[in-house]
Formats: structure tokens, C-alpha cells, sequence
């Protein structure tokens, strides 16, 4: 490209991104490349184009995803409750016991802001250990 064109065209192309449009609309309304508008305006930082806040696509996200995991916490919910329902009353040490044996094989606590779905890890040794001290009923 000529330097007077070149001369030319590079202002318009500065003042065109600093009005928040982006290279693509630069190279098709000034008729060059998109890799000379990326060299000519590499130094030169756009205003945050209007509706993308942070704010407006937390809350994007959110009214897509929400349902989905309401859902998913209804059917943890329901889980736990048949699994309470399922073993019935547990005299405190009986309890105590099951939850030292939880937590410690699953390493962490039930976190609503962090969910991992995976398989608890429980060692053999502990479960012996736990059967011979607790009877479970059937």
C-alpha cells in the first residue's frame, strides 16, 4: 500500500476503533485487510462495546443454567432423603461412625458452589473395619 494512502486511511482507522467498532467492521468500511488493521491499531484500545457488561452476561448465563441445576440439586435432594429413609434410626455412635467413614473416603464436603459427580473411593480395610463395629439392617 502506498504511504499516502496508507497516510490517509490510518487516522480514520484510529478514530474508528476508538469509537468501539472492531477490525472487521474497520477493514470492510475502509476497504483493507484485517492484519493491516491489527498492525495498525495493535497499540490503540477500544471502549468496551455497549450490552457486554459483566453484569448482563452473568445474568445470561445464569437464566440459561439455573433451571438445570435446580433440577439437579431436586434430585441430589431426593437421594439423600431415600438414602435416610433406607437406613433408618442410628443410635449417635452408629451415626458418628458413618459420617467419619464418609467424609474421610470422599475427602471433602457436599459444597453447592462446587459439585463433583464422581464414585466414593472406599477402602477395603475401612469397611471391614466399619462392618465389624456397625450392623447394618437389611
Amino acid at each position: 500500500m502506498p504511504d499516502e494512502i496508507r497516510d490517509k486511511l490510518k487516522p480514520k482507522a484510529i478514530e474508528l476503533r476508538r469509537q468501539g467498532w472492531t477490525y472487521r467492521e474497520i477493514a470492510g468500511s475502509l476497504d483493507i485487510s484485517i492484519s493491516t488493521c491489527s498492525l495498525w491499531l495493535r497499540d490503540v484500545t477500544a471502549p468496551p462495546r455497549p450490552g457486554h457488561e459483566q453484569e448482563r452476561v452473568a445474568a445470561m448465563w445464569k437464566s440459561r443454567w439455573e433451571p438445570t441445576h435446580i433440577a439437579r440439586e431436586a434430585g441430589r435432594q431426593e437421594v439423600k432423603l431415600a438414602a435416610c429413609r433406607e437406613a433408618g434410626e442410628l443410635s449417635e455412635r452408629e451415626t458418628l461412625l458413618a459420617g467419619a467413614l464418609v467424609y474421610w473416603c470422599e475427602g471433602e464436603k457436599d459444597k453447592s458452589y462446587r459439585r463433583r459427580e464422581r464414585a466414593p473411593c472406599l477402602a477395603p480395610e475401612l469397611l471391614m473395619l466399619a462392618s465389624s463395629r456397625v450392623r447394618i439392617r437389611a
